[in-house]
């Protein structure tokens, strides 16, 4: 539904394959596995993007979204339930038993990260976000440069809308920012390059000056509340270096915001 909407609207994402029995859903041993086209296209490395493809890329969101908000709402990703769970207390004291986890086993960025996330917590505490002015649609749900493919005539695919949920979008579109832009590697939230950013994106999908006001404090709360690190420690994935990497990703992506806010 969701891919077929998207290609409907002339949006490069993948079709799905309907196997010799009509499904395009195979179930095998609680295991769910489809066919789709293959997408020829290269991805860039995270926070490489010229700043005219991150442009692409949050022109690329606002159609997305555009398109996505003609479908009926999906599941909630991220909304108020999500900080009605994941309360300040809930966070310290996940953090402080998976310091004790990454102590026992000598990890001591983790350990380092946390105590940091800690810090932040009373820092930030008591922050509130009004859920009722913030705008929350459908959207990607996992949207970074790792899932948009380029040739050498821009975008040419937007590939995995298995997240696909309903997010603030002001939440989504600083995340593709974060993870596409250069200067975060080296501490830097460049504010020229997120007004063009958000100008390309705008073109398509509209967003209110309140979700422009909480977009940067939302996305540090939300980190700092999530606790990334205990599925790296609980998943028996083999690749589970790449949560670790992510972990590491969202915490660099949190004091870049803190120290741009701590500026203004």
């Amino acid at each position: 539904m969701i891919l077929e909407a998207l290609a409907s609207d002339g949006l490069p994402v993948p079709r799905l394959i309907a196997n010799n029995m009509g499904e395009y859903v195979l179930t095998v041993k609680l295991n769910k596995y489809h066919l789709q086209t293959f997408l020829e296209g290269s991805i860039t490395p995270y926070n490489s993007q010229s700043e005219k493809n991150l442009c692409s890329v949050g022109e690329m969101l606002g159609k997305i979204q555009c398109s996505l908000s003609k479908l009926a709402l999906l599941p909630t990703g991220i909304g108020k339930k999500y900080f009605d769970y994941f309360t300040e207390d809930s966070a310290l004291a996940s953090h402080e038993e998976t310091i004790s986890l990454a102590t026992e086993k000598g990890d001591q960025e983790i350990v380092d990260i946390l105590q940091h996330k800690i810090t932040l917590i009373k820092k930030y505490h008591g922050l509130n976000f009004d859920f009722s002015r913030i705008t929350q649609q459908n959207t990607h749900g996992d949207y970074t440069t790792n899932q948009v493919l380029f040739s050498t005539s821009g975008i040419v695919g937007v590939i995995d809308f298995t997240s696909a949920c309903v997010h603030p979008l002001c939440w989504e579109l600083l995340r593709a920012f974060l993870h596409g832009e250069p200067t975060v590697l080296s501490g830097i939230f460049n504010e020229e390059k997120w007004l063009k950013y958000v100008d390309a994106y705008s073109r398509y999908t509209s967003l209110t000056q309140y979700d422009y006001d909480i977009a940067l404090p939302l996305y540090i709360y939300q980190n700092l509340l999530a606790e990334y690190f205990i599925g790296y420690y609980q998943t028996k994935y083999h690749n589970k270096h790449i949560l670790y990497d992510n972990a590491v990703r969202n915490h660099q992506h949190t004091l870049v915001l803190d120290s741009f806010l701590a500026q203004k």
